[in-house]
């Protein structure tokens, strides 16, 4: 079956809706790079009708879509973006490592195919895109989405109070951020850390001086103040008692 641009002759075998997906990829990608004014090529990869790859000149970090599970994707590698397909899957950690995951999908407009970019991030519905919506920059692949992500990313980042030289957040605080972002994966990642460093995960109470004092909290002696306060709260004077 030809290429829709007539570039390209494909030699597959198989005839179903999605067989020619990589064809309409490699179309959809080149009338992108001319769009938004991008030298650069699309290729298409062994195994054929699994991966395609979009470079650019210059060496700017290229894209390499997985239309299917046949490659497995490489996400230390410099030199191209992992774009997967719908029924590719990702592992929890890489997605909250990396904070999010481009997708790609080809949806049917009468006899044709049309591709959408997604955004999938932790806690969030994956939200697709037509390629006019995307763009490069020099960091990497943008979506709206992923835009979004990063100035929201940007505005609660954690920062030291002036004149106290940087570090970084503190166990305590990567907590809070992981709460504040309400994705039970992210808490999970941020408490693991956490525990592999050997950090306290909260802080200890402090022994109260006016529970164990007896007269001044309203009780004659420290064996009446200790039972009374072995679930570690005082009910009379409110004072916290730590546990020996």
């Amino acid at each position: 079956m030809p290429d829709p641009t007539g570039l390209h002759v494909c030699q597959r075998r198989a005839r179903d809706v999605s067989s020619a997906d990589h064809l309409y990829v490699k179309s959809a990608a080149l009338a992108w790079l001319r769009d938004q004014d991008h030298q650069g090529d699309v290729h298409l990869r062994e195994p054929l009708g699994s991966v395609v790859d979009i470079a650019w000149e210059h060496g700017t970090r290229g894209l390499r879509l997985h239309l299917d599970g046949e490659v497995v994707p490489a996400w230390d590698n410099e030199l191209v973006e992992p774009v997967l397909g719908t029924t590719v899957p990702v592992d929890v950690d890489t997605l909250v490592r990396r904070r999010y995951v481009h997708r790609v999908r080809l949806d049917s407009v009468g006899t044709s195919r049309r591709v959408r970019i997604g955004t999938q991030a932790p806690a969030r519905e994956t939200e697709w895109f037509t390629l006019g919506e995307c763009h490069m920059s020099p960091d990497g692949f943008r979506t709206p989405a992923v835009e979004e992500l990063l100035a929201t990313a940007k505005r609660t980042a954690w920062s030291p109070f002036a004149g106290v030289p940087a570090k970084g957040p503190t166990a305590v605080q990567r907590l809070e951020a992981a709460l504040k972002s309400k994705s039970m994966a992210i808490l999970r990642s941020d408490c693991r850390t956490v525990e592999a460093g050997g950090r306290t995960m909260a802080p200890r109470p402090r022994r109260s001086p006016a529970c164990w004092s007896g007269p001044s909290c309203g009780w004659r002696s420290r064996r009446s103040c200790a039972r009374t306060c072995s679930d570690g709260w005082h009910r009379q004077c409110g004072t916290v008692r730590a546990r020996r």
